[in-house]
């Protein structure tokens, strides 16, 4: 986490940014940066012992850092939508950080056994520029829209980006919770078919969580005509709601991701080469949106996305089928 953010803070840098955004943007990247390095932490302690009190904190970063630019952009028309990002994220990550800290007062040592950081720096090195690629996916359709785009077109996109934010929020706390058991099948020499189907299992359910959010997604466009008082509540934002089954696609892509990367960076054990597929996928979005975008207006932004996280799926998919043994983990056929 520490240094996807300094790199991304010294590419911020050297972007032609205004004063403003560039400010906004390194307050995102500094407390996404302190929730991802506390709450995660925090979060592995927490899986052991609390499940349900992890589940709680998740759920309420999550509410923060959603509801409270939305609740922003509808209250007062003036706000920057930066700004709101910017705000939803600090109020999100500074609680979450201090519940976690709070819950976990006995737990936490201070301390930096260097032998241990150099196991734990040769492995994630690998995964440095994954990272920083993966943040570029996720957040590059904001910037873009920003530079070519007007801003009321981007705070459009951003209160739908609210949907599909809250589904990558739920399965990375879903597969925060299946994480422990594929880390069990690295240390097993022959997988035991015990572990094997209560892990298959667990993620058939996880999948068909994934079915039930794409049927949801497709009918949202068509709730505001069923429900009035729905419509009035979103006012100008009613148009952009057909950007919701392509961003809400594009996280579901993101989710099943999750599956096979577990398998070849937790059990595998391998995480060399792996951002060599998250440049691919940033590049498809950056591709699609710069030669469209303008041509077609937002709804190509969020075709991007759904793209650019769909070849990202396939090409760890692919990754994760060629590890022999441990593709058994998978039930390739349910994904």
């Amino acid at each position: 986490n520490s240094l996807i953010t300094f790199i991304l803070m010294i590419v911020l840098y050297f972007l032609p940014l205004e004063t403003n955004t560039f400010n906004l943007a390194i307050l995102i990247l500094v407390t996404s940066g302190l929730r991802g390095t506390i709450v995660n932490n925090g979060l592995a302690i927490l899986r052991v012992k609390e499940k349900v009190l992890m589940t709680g904190l998740i759920g309420i970063s999550a509410t923060l850092t959603t509801i409270t630019p939305i609740l922003l952009l509808i209250n007062f028309k003036t706000v920057d939508s930066l700004m709101a990002i910017a705000l939803g994220n600090i109020i999100g990550a500074i609680t979450a950080s201090a519940l976690v800290m709070l819950f976990l007062k006995d737990q936490y040592i201070m301390s930096f056994p260097l032998n241990a950081f150099k196991k734990v720096f040769k492995y994630s090195k690998n995964l440095t520029f994954h990272g920083i690629f993966q943040w570029g996916m996720v957040s590059g359709d904001r910037f873009v829209l920003h530079a070519l785009m007007n801003k009321n077109i981007l705070g459009g996109y951003f209160v739908m980006y609210q949907a599909p934010l809250l589904v990558h929020l739920l399965f990375r706390a879903i597969n925060n919770a299946i994480l422990p058991k594929f880390s069990k099948a690295s240390t097993m020499n022959n997988l035991k078919v015990s572990h094997l189907m209560d892990l298959k299992q667990e993620i058939k359910i996880y999948i068909y969580i994934i079915i039930g959010l794409s049927i949801i997604s497709l009918s949202i466009p068509f709730i505001p005509s069923l429900l009035p008082v729905l419509s009035q509540f979103l006012g100008v934002y009613n148009k952009y709601l057909v950007l919701i089954p392509s961003l809400i696609s594009g996280a579901l892509f993101m989710a099943l991701y999750y599956l096979p990367m577990n398998l070849i960076t937790i059990t595998k054990g391998e995480t060399k080469n792996i951002s060599s597929s998250t440049f691919l996928a940033l590049l498809l979005g950056i591709t699609i949106n710069f030669f469209f975008l303008k041509t077609f207006g937002v709804r190509v932004a969020a075709f991007a996305s759904m793209s650019s996280f769909g070849l990202l799926l396939i090409l760890i998919l692919n990754r994760a089928i060629k590890q022999g043994n441990y593709n058994k983990l998978l039930p390739l056929k349910s994904i």
